[in-house]
């Protein structure tokens, strides 16, 4: 089988290089993600998954969940930005929807608040 990018005969990994899905050797491999590992068999091919891709994303109506969440701790607004060392015009901005939390912010407030 030959490389997508170099058209060496070798064997091919499914790598994502700049967003696109190709199959390459081993070197062409570099410049990108691998995704699986492509093995040729007598007239078959067998491919091995190399690694999952994680996707994390910001639930529908996290404002309302942040809020109730803090409201069950008895804090307000101001105490919890003071305890997860944050600004309080960023929990109420995050509270009214106004903005949506960074992975980092998410976590921190998963970890503090005990929400997912």
């Amino acid at each position: 089988m030959n490389c997508e990018l170099c058209g060496k005969n070798s064997e091919l990994f499914k790598t994502k290089i700049e967003g696109t899905i190709v199959d390459v050797c081993e070197k062409c491999s570099k410049f990108g993600e691998i995704i699986e590992r492509i093995i040729e068999e007598k007239n078959k091919i067998v491919k091995k998954r190399v690694k999952e891709e994680i996707i994390e994303e910001i639930r529908n109506g996290y404002g309302l969940i942040i809020k109730n969440a803090r409201e069950r701790l008895g804090l307000k607004q101001e105490e919890l930005a003071k305890k997860i060392n944050e600004k309080e015009s960023v929990i109420h901005k995050l509270e009214n929807e106004l903005i949506e939390p960074s992975l980092k912010l998410a976590e921190k407030l998963e970890r503090f608040l005990k929400i997912k």
